[in-house]
């Protein structure tokens, strides 16, 4: 009788089956797990964003900024690069965001050594080790002083580019948005300390030809509404690197010939911020219905989150709470508490939650007030 060598094809097929079955049972168990770590790992990044704010406010005595300016780079080589050639950079100025002002106490010292110290530039420096900054990061940013920081990046979020630098996830309260069809206040009051918490540090050149208005310094005693009921940072699937300002490129850094200073990043309140809109759907304010795509979740029409990128149209609509958690948001509140957010928040809920002191707020309804409705 002739011995058989291997296994039939009709082996072969049913062991494949049972594989794909086996495969098929095992795998629904392995998902919710790796969600919840992944979840968890969201939370604790944001745990660690709010304990980074308030030591920094604790030391500074007031909030950082979401728009901020960290000196100047004069010119001369970049001593932090050993194959750069010894070329001469251009001068410019060092322009972030709030998360830059956060990096001495997430252990990044020698990133913020690179944004504070004038002897170290943030642009227009690169080697083949640390190439320049391209696309969503902005054109020309060193490599060094924009780098892949772990506790800015939700390991659920879809949308952050593998192939980029300072990748980010998180935005943070940056109050009241100016424009609306009725409720429409000044740039400045719109910063007030009763309507958010992150306003601008950077009086950079509007388009009118003068300094934008630098907002107040804001302190958590601040916070009449209660550290607990005041939202200081949240997820936002769309957000924009954690240290370019608006849609900057290294060139917008660079001061004209004939000027002082470098335009204003226009839309840095929001590419960095979450902000509330003048909108309520109760028939008992003037406001008009809140806007969809406002929401927490909220995308626009025929659009989905995957694929929804930020750009100068759109960045104030999607300034809001936005992840890939399904049905849920995570924010950190004034007190270091991470919370969830469920995306069917009344709006007025949110709107309380972003302003510090809502009966002294330009809010719709500044008589509503913030009881047990946040998702525990």
């Amino acid at each position: 009788m002739r011995k058989r060598n291997g296994i039939t094809f009709v082996e072969a097929v049913i062991l494949l089956f049972c594989i794909v079955m086996l495969l098929d049972l095992l795998l629904p168990a392995i998902g919710p797990p790796i969600h919840h770590a992944r979840k968890m790992q969201c939370v604790n990044n944001l745990r660690s964003l709010a304990q980074a704010t308030i030591g920094y406010t604790l030391n500074k005595k007031v909030l950082p900024g979401h728009t901020m300016d960290f000196g100047t780079f004069s010119s001369g080589v970049d001593p932090g690069l050993k194959n750069a050639g010894g070329s001469r950079i251009t001068s410019h100025r060092k322009i972030g965001t709030w998360a830059v002002a956060l990096l001495p106490y997430l252990d990044q010292q020698a990133t913020w050594e690179r944004w504070t110290d004038s002897r170290y530039p943030i642009a227009f420096s690169g080697d083949e080790e640390f190439p320049v900054s391209q696309g969503t990061a902005g054109v020309g940013y060193c490599g060094l002083s924009v780098p892949n920081v772990t506790v800015f990046q939700c390991t659920e979020d879809a949308t952050l580019d593998s192939h980029s630098l300072g990748r980010n996830s998180y935005v943070a309260n940056a109050g009241m948005h100016p424009d609306s069809s009725i409720g429409s206040v000044s740039l400045a009051q719109s910063m007030s300390v009763a309507n958010g918490l992150f306003n601008n540090k950077f009086a950079g050149i509007g388009r009118n030809g003068k300094p934008i208005a630098i907002g107040p310094d804001v302190h958590l005693e601040d916070m009449m509404d209660g550290l607990g009921s005041t939202l200081l940072l949240s997820e936002n699937a769309n957000a924009m690197p954690w240290h370019r300002a608006g849609f900057f490129d290294a060139s917008d850094l660079v001061v004209p010939n004939n000027a002082s200073e470098i335009r204003y990043p226009t839309f840095s309140r929001y590419t960095h911020g979450l902000v509330w809109h003048y909108e309520d759907d109760s028939a008992n304010t003037k406001a008009p219905p809140v806007n969809p795509v406002h929401l927490v979740n909220g995308v626009p029409t025929s659009s989905e989150l995957e694929t929804l990128k930020m750009s100068p149209i759109n960045c104030a609509n999607l300034a809001r709470p936005s992840s890939f958690h399904q049905g849920i948001v995570h924010a950190v509140f004034a007190d270091g508490a991470v919370r969830t957010i469920t995306d069917s928040i009344d709006y007025r809920v949110y709107q309380a939650m972003l302003t510090p002191c809502g009966s002294k707020s330009d809010v719709p309804d500044p008589t509503f007030v913030l009881t047990d409705e946040i998702a525990e």
